[in-house]
């Protein structure tokens, strides 16, 4: 029995409320294998210094409990290293995302290697780091008003990374265009992230209930977390923050569906055929390139001398046409004075005869 053919997820597409939720699950199974590696390739590094830190703070807390003191300043320090490189991470995690779907979108399935992923991420990776910053800082002050407005702006600046890498947006372009791609369909938006939230919020308790039972026998005990249960619980959290970062790559593969489906309602289907011509101008000149350049490569010698002769013969025409232009115009001068000379020799000989008649004679 023959397997079934996976079909390819169409991004450019207007889609209704439950294949907006149901084409990102679909796409991510896909491209499972190849996605994963993509982000465990670029962001796992920041994700194992973020597990050494809460390694090492783990500790700290394990040491200070037997011996019933406080954790030093130290702790701090690694609680501060936490939040950096998990956010590093998850940034990462996010220009990943969007450079995978935007190479599949533009060059197709299939049509790139984990490396070109790379070299996108680099492109875009530090427009979408500061941008993350600065739409954290408004949100946070957002927040500061009641929630409500943080709630608003974070929703409104949703697709900031997918503009960043898609529409090689800078972080102002990437801001407005969030806000202008969204103005009308905030509550659909909305209602998207706030789903996905709740899957999130009930899948992440797969990790977090291990991480409260550790804590909740050792309070009813009344003893102090031993070693075994200090492992136990490095790996449980370890796995959490792993859990979370493809959770993070799914939510915003999410709102590139969200994103595609939007400025295909608002700009027209036309959006399809422009990418689909412009792929077609790329492969025409790529192929022109090659063509001349095999050309050029390995006939150089003998282009250079045709195209010397091909000047050296335009030359001689050229002279040639104004050298036979030069002489039929000296031999119409020429017939024009014979002509000229010719009548008067005539008129001339008329004269003389009507002299002699009427000469008198002696």
């Amino acid at each position: 029995m023959e397997k079934k053919k996976k079909e390819n997820v169409d991004f450019i597409k207007t889609r209704d409320f439950g294949d907006k939720l149901g084409a990102p699950i679909y796409f991510f199974i896909q491209e499972f294998k190849l996605l994963s590696l993509t982000i465990l390739r670029f962001a796992g590094p920041w994700l194992a210094i973020t597990i050494l830190a809460t390694s090492l703070i783990s500790n700290s807390i394990y040491k200070a409990s037997i011996s019933n003191t406080e954790p030093n300043e130290v702790v701090i320090l690694y609680g501060f290293l936490i939040l950096l490189f998990l956010m590093i991470g998850f940034l990462v995690s996010i220009a990943a995302t969007h450079s995978y779907i935007s190479l599949y979108v533009k060059e197709g399935k299939g049509n790139f290697t984990i490396e070109d992923v790379g070299n996108l991420i680099k492109k875009k990776i530090f427009k979408i780091f500061f941008a993350g910053i600065l739409i954290s800082l408004i949100v946070v002050l957002g927040f500061l008003f009641f929630y409500i407005p943080g709630i608003y702006l974070a929703i409104a600046m949703s697709f900031f990374s997918i503009v960043i890498v898609y529409e090689d947006a800078n972080i102002g372009e990437s801001i407005s265009r969030s806000f202008k791609i969204i103005k009308g369909h905030w509550w659909e938006t909305f209602g998207l992230t706030f789903v996905f939230g709740l899957i999130v919020g009930f899948a992440s308790y797969v990790f977090i209930i291990p991480i409260y039972v550790i804590f909740i026998v050792a309070a009813i005990g009344g003893k102090t977390i031993g070693a075994g249960s200090v492992i136990v619980l490095i790996l449980f959290i370890s796995l959490y923050f792993v859990a979370y970062m493809f959770f993070v790559s799914l939510k915003q593969t999410i709102i590139a569906v969200q994103y595609f489906s939007l400025i295909t309602n608002k700009e027209g289907m036309g959006l399809k055929e422009r990418i689909a011509s412009i792929n077609k101008e790329k492969e025409i000149k790529k192929g022109a390139i090659f063509e001349e350049k095999t050309e050029t490569e390995d006939n150089w010698e003998d282009l250079l001398e045709k195209h010397k002769k091909k000047i050296a013969e335009t030359k001689e025409k050229d002279y040639s046409n104004k050298t036979t232009k030069k002489i039929k115009e000296k031999e119409t001068k020429k017939e024009d004075g014979l002509t000229n000379s010719t009548g008067k020799e005539k008129n001339r000989f008329l004269d003389n005869n009507e002299n002699d008649r009427f000469k008198p004679k002696y």
